[in-house]
């Protein structure tokens, strides 16, 4: 998933966004309010329940980027709530850093 939203991201940047992917990953987060590292492609549905801190980072600057503001904060809190309660199996560094990046851009989000 990671990947996917990386060329999403790119794309949506170059003035060639993704609706298909776009329609998709909305109604998949509305729907589940969650969204694991891996799914089937044929069937759309996820391969495993394992969830990323880089996937909802990813997925919050998708959202910020397609303006869908309000989503992208879900997801933020939604992470802030994985971090606090430890629910992540596991967690690299370098995603760490992404998280503190995160913070860093939207204070103001996160005090609320």
């Amino acid at each position: 998933m990671k990947e996917q939203l990386q060329i999403a991201i790119n794309r949506q940047q170059m003035g060639q966004p993704s609706l298909a992917f776009q329609t998709w990953i909305l109604s998949e987060w509305d729907k589940r309010g969650k969204i694991p590292v891996r799914y089937i492609r044929t069937t759309r549905l996820p391969a495993v329940e394992e969830e990323s801190l880089e996937v909802y980072l990813y997925l919050a600057e998708y959202f910020r980027q397609i303006e869908e503001d309000p989503h992208a904060k879900e997801v933020e809190t939604y992470v802030h709530k994985l971090v606090d309660e430890k629910k992540l199996k596991q967690v690299h560094f370098f995603e760490w850093q992404l998280y503190e990046i995160m913070k860093e851009g939207h204070k103001e989000d996160i005090s609320k």
